[in-house]
């Protein structure tokens, strides 16, 4: 497989895959015992809605999610804090069960207010922004949501147009300076490891830039996580933010692997490893639905040392896809693949990335017959790749 397609499909994985995480990443941030200060505004008739919202969200229960914040934001007792709580904790909810767009446009605009809203406390703003840095990919690249999230200053100031990786970047930043979190961290590391695989004519000096970028702030995100489960012993269990981060840890050592850094090469595959075991030990929906997604970057980083241990890799992939409802389009690797196969991003040439599929399919044929099942009677645009 080519370096530059498999530079590109990569890009397109690190847009799409954090759908699946939406904004369910702020329940360790407001539920956790360190969270004093937010904690403290929740009455005692609230709480239990905001908690029910969490873990509905964590099941994949959305009509609970959608039901508990509506109660919270009809309820004269709610103070502000509580209901801009209850919305971002269900943030994407309404949208996961329609598919209608204009859901969570709405949410966008919702969310938007709450980080302006200075009365708040620092701590429920800064999770509205991280949730809005993931609002472009739960929409699967959907133009409107740049459109709704951009639209208006201050947010306009931090977007690059036709880069939306790089425009939610730019929000991180803000929410990171605003306050440090490792929800922030680990996906401004993301970004920063990406930039090898999707810009492979950087200059040595920008590239030793960015590496040293990548590991600082995933170092970042690694002492927060841990400080945090100093205090939350439940946190390295089934939460949401700590699924995220084992996730997105083995994600960024692979990008740091691809480019010969020290000691990744080595623990790869350990970290993909000890992810794929413990999402399938971890009774958190979300983490098994990202199962996919690691076997496939897995697969991805082993293709270019060992096709034999691709090969397995993308064999097991195979029979997990085989198990997708793949009339389902919120299933989100089913979505993924669709999304490649029908219509290009501002990311991700279509034709390069669907390439590079193909290149994938001929190192497994059972990967093949499991890509060939999801994009069946699919209508392609006049740009797809033969």
């Amino acid at each position: 497989m080519s370096n530059i397609t498999t530079r590109i499909l990569w890009v397109l994985l690190g847009l799409l895959l954090v759908a699946l995480l939406g904004g369910a990443l702020f329940f360790t941030f407001f539920l956790s015992p360190d969270q004093s200060a937010t904690s403290s505004t929740t009455n005692s008739t609230i709480a239990p809605a905001i908690a029910t919202i969490s873990s509905a969200m964590k099941t994949g229960n959305f009509t609970a999610a959608v039901a508990n914040n509506q109660a919270v934001q009809n309820d004269p007792s709610a103070s502000a804090e509580e209901k801009a709580m209850a919305l971002t904790a269900s943030e994407g909810a309404q949208y996961y069960l329609s598919g209608n767009i204009n859901d969570l446009l709405q949410d966008i605009g919702s969310l938007k207010q709450v980080v302006l809203d200075t009365s708040l406390s620092l701590q429920t703003r800064v999770a509205a922004l991280n949730a809005l840095a993931l609002s472009y990919p739960d929409a699967s690249g959907d133009q409107a949501v740049t459109d709704e999230l951009y639209k208006d200053p201050p947010f306009s100031t931090y977007l690059v147009p036709d880069q939306p990786t790089l425009s939610a970047r730019q929000l991180y930043d803000w929410s990171y300076n605003l306050l440090p979190t490792p929800e922030a961290a680990i996906h401004i590391a993301k970004w920063y490891g990406d930039q090898y695989v999707s810009h492979p004519y950087l200059s040595t000096s920008t590239t030793q830039t960015y590496i040293a970028a990548a590991e600082e702030n995933l170092n970042n995100a690694e002492s927060g996580a841990l400080a945090r489960a100093q205090t939350d012993p439940s946190y390295t269990g089934s939460d949401q933010y700590y699924v995220d981060y084992q996730f997105w840890k083995a994600i960024v050592i692979g990008r740091l692997a691809a480019q010969n850094v020290p000691p990744y090469t080595t623990e790869y595959q350990s970290e993909f490893d000890q992810y794929i075991n413990f999402a399938k030990q971890s009774p958190n929906i979300h983490a098994k639905a990202l199962i996919p997604y690691a076997e496939f970057n897995y697969a991805q980083d082993l293709s270019a040392a060992d096709p034999t241990d691709a090969k397995a890799e993308l064999d097991v992939l195979a029979s997990d896809l085989n198990t997708l409802p793949v009339a389902t389009s919120t299933v989100g690797f089913v979505r993924l693949i669709r999304n490649t196969y029908i219509y290009p991003h501002s990311d991700q040439p279509t034709g390069s990335t669907w390439a590079n599929i193909v290149e994938l399919e001929a190192i497994s044929p059972n990967f093949k017959s499991a890509i060939n099942r999801i994009i069946a009677n699919v209508a392609t645009s006049s740009t797809t790749a033969q």
